[in-house]
């Protein structure tokens, strides 16, 4: 019911400031209601529904083809009929939408060739969510 939700929300949100992605002036901007508007979200309840899901999840890859070692955490992934979804939470002001998602295309891009070749499982989906406005940006 809607405990669950409230606990997300309480956990997600300290999650973030936890983590030290935002400086504390940034977490203040970041209430409840931000946050309860992700899980009464399409996103949001897909991810609530998932039997697995994943946050904070660091990991190391390297491709000896490139001689290259990615490093990153994913802010959320969760399995949703067998594939990933990615989920990457910005706090950015968005100004032009299309800059925004190009500019963490990249990132996402790696995510998902490192999240295939540790798993074996395909990512289905890329995703920013915007913390500011919580709109949801496919990528």
């Amino acid at each position: 019911g809607g405990s669950g939700v409230e606990h997300e929300i309480i956990r997600m949100r300290d999650e973030v400031k936890a983590s030290g992605i935002l400086r504390d002036e940034e977490a203040e901007v970041i209430d409840a209601a931000d946050v309860a508007g992700f899980f009464s979200s399409d996103i949001g309840r897909r991810m609530l529904a998932s039997p697995e899901i994943h946050r904070e999840w660091g990991f190391n890859l390297f491709r000896e083809e490139e001689n290259l070692l990615i490093q990153g955490v994913i802010d959320c992934a969760f399995v949703e009929n067998g594939n990933w979804i990615l989920l990457d939470y910005k706090t950015d002001r968005i100004e032009d939408p299309e800059v925004f998602c190009e500019s963490y295309r990249p990132q996402l891009a790696w995510y998902a060739v490192a999240l295939e070749t540790l798993t074996g499982r395909k990512v289905h989906e890329k995703c920013l969510y915007a913390l500011s406005t919580g709109q949801v940006f496919p990528v």
